[in-house]
């Protein structure tokens, strides 16, 4: 059983679609991905979608437009890949580290400890197709006088309170590498605002600072091309049943563990909260005996993740991360954290068999 299954992406009528998108010789910035942008807007109700190259150009492009003082700090929590690092750092900043609470997310009942003069913004990752507390950082956001800024590039389709992942930020990116709930043929991503101004900002930014053929400003080369935006566009007229299945399974899971003591979950709290839908970009759980349980699935040929290699970016050793309080929940967390397989190319007789392999190593260890 594969974690990813890159092969079961594909559908026959992409061919064709190519080959018509060929002919029209659109390539760059065509009909394909202006009608993408549009079908984000309405997905996402935002004002303005702009598609770039990848999430991480987007998050350094979002930044770069929000004209901080150099060397800002923005806090961001650990239990992030190191592409969010990447965008606070190319854009001149500096990534303050948060500690997690027992969902994975940014632990809001901290955050106001890593706040001083310094600090700019807070970016909430939206992690494992889960949304952050996001009355509670909005309202620390108010009163500090900071930017909010959503990364979700795993949180694509999530909810809070019924408004759609990306909609709460000054900006927020998505990712559409190819294993995201909404995913392309190779990298892409986008940005999306409710703020007009900074959205004409970054298009032109994108676009090497080119606003209808004239040069207006600074800019960058972060394009989306026709081929992945055709192919979004199909993926996303299935995204509601692809959530779905992904919601279905992950229940199927939840039921088959409910009564194994050796697991938990990090959205089993939420399950009881109406304002929360979670939407399984993952299904990450927290198990004991974790390296040994995952040996065990290999050998019976199941393959699991354990995200970011088990290293969450406090532990990793680069100039520009700042560390401050200790990371209790971080490091208890990534004891334990352990994906297993979950999407489109997973049915109900693989997570059975999966989580039968699972209960048969504890009724063994």
């Amino acid at each position: 059983m594969k974690f990813y299954n890159y092969k079961k992406l594909y559908r026959n009528k992409f061919s064709k679609n190519i080959l018509e998108n060929l002919k029209t010789g659109e390539f760059i910035l065509g009909k394909e991905v202006f009608k993408l942008e549009n079908n984000l807007k309405k997905y996402l109700n935002v004002k303005d979608v702009i598609t770039c190259g990848s999430a991480t150009s987007a998050l350094e492009i979002g930044i770069l437009n929000l004209n901080l003082p150099p060397n800002s700090e923005i806090i961001v929590p650990s239990h992030t890949f190191i592409a969010t690092i990447n965008g606070i750092v190319s854009a001149g900043h500096s990534p303050i580290i948060a500690d997690i609470d027992e969902t994975g997310l940014i632990d809001v009942k901290k955050v106001k400890n890593y706040i001083n003069k310094k600090t700019k913004a807070i970016i909430c990752v939206n992690l494992n197709g889960m949304m952050c507390e996001m009355n509670k950082l909005k309202d620390i956001c108010k009163k500090k006088n900071l930017y909010l800024i959503e990364e979700s590039a795993q949180g694509f389709g999530a909810e809070y309170n019924n408004k759609k992942s990306g909609s709460f930020g000054i900006f927020s990116v998505f990712s559409f590498y190819p294993t995201k709930i909404l995913g392309s043929f190779g990298d892409g991503g986008c940005i999306a605002t409710n703020n007009n101004t900074l959205g004409k900002k970054i298009r032109t930014y994108a676009n090497h600072g080119r606003f209808k053929g004239s040069v207006i400003s600074d800019g960058t080369n972060s394009r989306l091309d026709n081929f992945q935006a055709m192919i979004l566009n199909s993926n996303l007229k299935l995204i509601n049943i692809s959530i779905k299945k992904r919601i279905k399974l992950a229940k199927e899971y939840y039921l088959n563990f409910k009564e194994n003591k050796n697991i938990s979950f990090p959205f089993k709290n939420r399950k009881k909260i109406n304002k929360y839908k979670d939407v399984f970009q993952n299904f990450e759980i927290l198990v004991k005996k974790r390296n040994a349980l995952k040996r065990f699935l290999n050998k019976r040929k199941i393959e699991t993740l354990i995200q970011w290699k088990g290293v969450p970016v406090n532990k990793i050793k680069l100039k520009k991360i700042k560390l401050k309080n200790k990371y209790d929940g971080t490091n208890k967390y990534f004891k334990e954290c352990l994906c297993l397989p979950i999407g489109d190319h997973v049915n109900k007789q693989q997570v059975k068999k999966i989580s039968q392999a699972i209960n048969d190593f504890y009724k063994k260890n």
